[in-house]
């Protein structure tokens, strides 16, 4: 018999809460997601479409789920999965907790370093960092911590045109969730099984930062230079100069990452040969085409900043950094034409 679905909805149906909002609804689940702009109407309109599967036989899965551009419709639910930009994020906190059923879950599927991640570390992050993070703690006095859902992604997807998500990575979609204090519960663990009935390879940790910071690493590099240099995974891994810059990037990071006390064990080499013969855009440089707020800050930026905070020397990461963080404010002075 076919468990109770849970009432799920998707804050920000883009590409990873698209995708992951179109394999839960073709799983059976109850689902309604947020989604604005053109790729909403899209979607209201038309459904929303998952294009995935190996390259030259892609399957099209068309779902009609309820499509709204704001919460106040939508009753509370079970689960809600937070699949915004982190830029986006303070904009939508005060919405959250009326999306939730009592002891309801808040998934965040979303890249980078949150603002809990610092918590009982020996490190914090600097005031002017988190201010960028979370103003005003404005996330850390509206989101209540047992609702929290740390959700590391390990798949990539794209939108293709309005109301269409390619999954471009059909050998690899992977979901790693955890509550920051490492606690689990029955909701947790149901809300995974359904993820794994979804066709995703999903599981929970203990210790998600140590997960949370090792999926940063590839953000931190491979997101920051594709953003630079325009270039998808595949041209950087097969460069033997710019695969040199991601890797030293990448290793800064772990070299933080331990310091701070997190076990980071990743295979850089394994990881950057993964993207060989992979055309993969990361969002970092998807953002930055389609002139939306990169995600910076909670990347790189991180890294760079606690690198300095504990007293580490790594000028390769500290020159990508000053680089990207130029870009971006030179993109949000020609989209404010200042």
């Amino acid at each position: 018999m076919k468990p109770d679905p849970l009432d799920i909805c998707v804050y920000g149906a883009g590409a990873i809460g698209g995708s992951i909002a179109a394999r839960l609804a073709l799983a059976g689940e109850n689902l309604s997601v947020i989604a604005r702009g053109p790729h909403g109407a899209a979607i209201a309109a038309n459904g929303l479409t998952l294009v995935a599967g190996p390259e030259h036989n892609a399957v099209r899965n068309t779902v009609r789920i309820p499509c709204f551009d704001t919460a106040s419709p939508i009753a509370p639910q079970n689960v809600v999965v937070v699949a915004v930009k982190g830029p986006a994020l303070p904009s939508i906190a005060a919405a959250l907790p009326g999306l939730l059923k009592p002891d309801g879950l808040l998934v965040f599927a979303m890249n980078g370093i949150p603002w809990w991640f610092d918590q009982g570390m020996p490190v914090q992050l600097p005031d002017w960092l988190r201010a960028l993070i979370d103003p005003d703690r404005l996330l850390e006095r509206t989101l209540a911590p047992q609702s929290i859902v740390g959700c590391v992604v390990q798949s990539s997807n794209e939108i293709v045109m309005p109301g269409v998500v390619m999954n471009t990575t059909p050998q690899r979609n992977n979901l790693i969730m955890g509550k920051p204090d490492g606690t689990c519960n029955a909701l947790l663990e149901r809300f995974t099984a359904r993820l794994c009935a979804a066709g995703y390879q999903a599981r929970l940790t203990s210790h998600i930062r140590d997960e949370i910071w090792t999926k940063t690493l590839l953000a931190s590099s491979a997101g920051s230079v594709a953003a630079l240099t325009g270039c998808a995974l595949d041209r950087l891994v097969a460069d033997p100069q710019a695969r040199s810059v991601l890797a030293t990037i990448m290793h800064d990071g772990t070299a933080i990452g331990r310091a701070l006390g997190l076990q980071v064990n990743e295979d850089i080499e394994a990881r950057l040969d993964f993207y060989r013969g992979k055309p993969v855009r990361p969002s970092m440089l998807q953002d930055f085409e389609m002139e939306r707020p990169a995600e910076v800050e909670n990347s790189i930026l991180v890294f760079a900043a606690l690198a300095s905070a504990l007293g580490l020397d790594l000028p390769v990461t500290q020159t990508v950094t000053a680089l990207l963080r130029m870009k971006k404010q030179s993109a949000c002075a020609a989209s404010t034409g200042a």
